[in-house]
């Protein structure tokens, strides 16, 4: 076949299924003349297939730059996005056609988001194809594969396919979230069919019935290879053995199913009873046997805590649910669009929102979710009656940036609460010092109606939230966090339950994870400064933390610091709010009577980048990267001579923006974010309102006085050296279109 020695394949991901595959492929390359490069993360997986010819390259740069069709085969979700973004900032340099082929399971969205970074370069190809089998059969290559994508690439690719599997089922279409779809729909079958197999073998065990016979009856009246194939290992107690399909993964697939089951309005029962059982196996430490495992936990009988009860969320309760959101920060904003959507495929009643910076609330309604309903006050949110008689939310999400500003509107919904007529739920997802956690939830429950107060943080970055892939940690009432899980599911991966009625649990659950996070970054900056002095070469750090730390925000930040890849996989946290996260910790540890020796030194190390004023990534941990200063002080003092000026005024605090969304660049290399310094004199003022520059449309804004002009309305344009105020006498005739905006959406005090 020329085609195979015309093509340069590469192979990522040597996993169960991928060691099988690539095998197969590498038999078919070497008979036709050619071989196999294969890259995988832990390098001790790529032994067995050097050993038959195939070459071991030494990054995902050397392989991408070596190939021409690149099949990966990945464990999960963050896996595939953070290869794939590798791959496509340097397939983006290439001009010759690159086709990647993906065989994971993943969310259809992840597809789609893969599909469209690709396609950012036309003169390359991205086809989705994951595949159908057991380890077993990717080693016999007997898998099904499942393609969609470019007729004519699935066409080319069927020799490479061939050798892999005993059928390729070409969905004729080149939206490529079909096969991810289709491939959840064919694992709900399986998982349906092994939950069934678990449970009809635990009854047989419990009424004496031979297993033999069970086995016997399957293979005479349901002659199917998974069905026989299940069975078998059922029967025979090999499911704990490891080499199969493991719990960890199982879970992930299932939880997919359910999340496509909910965007769609569909219900999955079957699903949901797996999915507590693979729950259960993880939970006893069994996360690596084979997912039909599951029957030892039917062996054990139901487990109470995933029992259906009266807790349950019904579609009645959802019915009577009205939601409103308060806070549209980078988070808060790909979490309300997960939940409106699940609100309006459900036919329940749209979200409500609220956020401080008026824009952000407009360009939520206008771009994101226009079914939503934006409110001018927090007061309109929840209540439109001067008695509390009419209640517009009870149930109300908060997502805010600090303490402060929780303090700020959770004074003004607790003064509303105690006159509303109707027990409102109020959900936190913010890090909070515990104490004030403990604090809200005792105000609130102490009103008349005796409110209901839950902390749930969220752990994850705004791309996480984006693809609902957020870890959440409840506490709290309990039949209140179980009543509400689904609308918790739908912007998560995971909802860690505490079982906690204590708030503060969840508040020191964050606060201890963000700290895990910033002592091991710590450590990492450290060791990348230690290997350069020693003349160690850093890149041995990081084939060192992705074999023995394979957690994605680490593996990240060692490329990072290591500076061969420009890896985006950063936190989006800036200093300043890593290093209030910290003190809070320091602070809480001290009043437990905690020693708290490494809090204090990784305390020490971010207090001095947030007081210098530094407040993008945390490259500055390294001591090789120069830290801008900006003229804070300034900044204070401009800002708060014109606050007292104008003190009978409604206050507008305008930040001027200063990055292109486009190029990531500043548009003034002396401009750095202020913007900490902004919120903190804002949450002092009572009669202010904070309106963001429209992103993005420079050309516009020449001139920083064309903004937001009104009689009683004072702008402040904050960058390091500048701090500028103007009034009516400044007006420009063309801001009829801003000034609209700013009568609808912005009530003067």
């Amino acid at each position: 076949m020329a085609q195979a020695t015309q093509d340069r394949i590469g192979w990522i991901g040597l996993g169960e299924m991928g060691y099988g595959m690539a095998k197969n492929l590498h038999s078919f390359l070497a008979s036709h003349g050619s071989h196999l490069t294969v890259w995988n993360r832990s390098p001790g997986k790529t032994d067995a297939i050097k050993e038959q010819g195939a070459r071991v390259a030494t990054s995902i740069e050397d392989l991408a730059s070596t190939s021409n069709v690149i099949f990966t085969s990945l464990a999960n979700d963050a896996a595939v996005e953070n290869v794939y973004e590798q791959l496509v900032r340097l397939a983006s340099k290439v001009q010759e056609q690159i086709i990647f082929i993906d065989t994971s399971t993943i969310h259809p969205t992840t597809a789609t988001k893969i599909s469209q970074l690709v396609a950012a370069y036309p003169q390359h190809r991205y086809l989705q194809c994951p595949v159908f089998g057991r380890p077993d059969r990717a080693h016999a290559g007997q898998l099904v594969w499942v393609a969609s994508g470019d007729a004519a690439t699935i066409e080319k690719l069927q020799p490479y396919f061939g050798s892999m599997s005993k059928n390729t089922i070409d969905l004729k279409t080149t939206d490529v979230s079909k096969a991810s779809s289709f491939k959840l729909m064919g694992n709900f079958f399986v998982v349906g069919t092994i939950e069934l197999l678990a449970e009809g073998f635990a009854l047989a065990e419990k009424v004496d019935i031979d297993k033999s016979a069970m086995l016997h009856f399957i293979e005479s009246f349901f002659p199917a290879p998974s069905w026989i194939g299940y069975s078998q290992k059922i029967a025979s107690g090999s499911t704990e053995k490891t080499g199969g399909f493991p719990v960890t993964l199982g879970l992930k697939d299932v939880g997919h199913m359910k999340k496509l089951a909910a965007d769609h309005g569909a219900t999955l029962p079957t699903a949901d009873v797996a999915y507590r059982n693979l729950e259960r196996m993880k939970a006893q430490g069994k996360g690596d046997q084979d997912w039909s495992s599951i029957i030892e936990v039917l062996r054990e009988g139901p487990d109470a805590q995933n029992t259906p009860t009266s807790k349950t969320m019904t579609s009645q309760q959802q019915q009577a649910d009205r939601i409103g959101w308060i806070g549209l920060g980078l988070l808060g904003f790909e979490m309300t669009q997960h939940l409106q959507k699940y609100l309006h495929t459900h036919k329940l009643p749209n979200l409500t929102v609220w956020n401080r910076t008026a824009t952000k609330a407009v360009n939520f309604c206008t771009v994101a979710a226009p079914e939503v309903h934006v409110v001018h006050l927090i007061e309109d949110l929840f209540v439109s009656a001067a008695d509390g008689s009419r209640v517009k939310a009870n149930v109300i999400f908060t997502s805010l940036t600090n303490d402060a500003a929780v303090e700020k509107v959770y004074e003004t919904l607790i003064r509303y609460a105690a006159i509303a007529q109707e027990r409102t739920t109020f959900v936190d997802t913010g890090t909070l010092y515990p104490e004030l956690s403990r604090r809200l939830q005792k105000e609130l429950a102490d009103l008349p109606q005796h409110h209901i107060y839950l902390q749930c943080p969220v752990f994850g970055r705004p791309e996480d939230a984006r693809a609902a892939h957020l870890l959440w940690v409840a506490s709290g009432d309990t039949n209140a966090v179980d009543r509400l899980r689904p609308y918790f599911e739908i912007m998560t991966s995971k909802v860690l339950d505490l079982k906690a009625t204590d708030v503060t649990a969840a508040s020191t659950l964050k606060l201890l994870g963000n700290f895990i996070l910033m002592s091991n970054t710590s450590i990492l900056a450290e060791s990348v400064n230690i290997a350069r002095k020693s003349n160690l070469d850093p890149q041995h750090l990081i084939s060192w933390v992705d074999a023995f730390l394979p957690v994605p925000l680490l593996m990240g930040y060692s490329r990072r610091f290591v500076g061969g890849v420009e890896d985006e996989v950063g936190v989006n946290m800036t200093v300043g709010i890593a290093t209030k996260d910290i003190k809070c910790l320091r602070r809480w540890a001290k009043t437990s009577g905690a020693p708290t020796p490494v809090v204090d030194a990784v305390y020490e190390n971010f207090a001095i980048g947030n007081e210098k004023g530094y407040n993008g990534k945390w490259d500055f941990l390294l001591d090789n990267i120069t830290v801008a200063v900006p003229v804070i002080e300034d900044i204070h003092r401009a800002i708060g001579t014109a606050v007292e000026e104008h003190k009978d005024k409604d206050v507008f605090i305008y930040f001027y923006a200063s990055i292109d969304p486009a190029t990531g660049k500043s548009w003034c290399p002396d401009c750095v974010t202020a913007g900490p310094v902004v919120d903190e004199y804002f949450s002092k003022i009572d009669n202010a309102v904070l309106i963001d520059a429209p992103v993005g449309d420079r050309p516009k804004w020449k001139d920083p006085n064309h903004f937001l002009r009104h009689d009683s309305v004072v702008k402040i344009t904050a960058v390091p050296t500048l701090v500028h105020w103007s009034t009516k006498s400044q007006l420009v005739e063309n801001d009829c279109e801003d000034l609209a905006k700013l009568d609808k959406f912005v009530k003067r005090a």
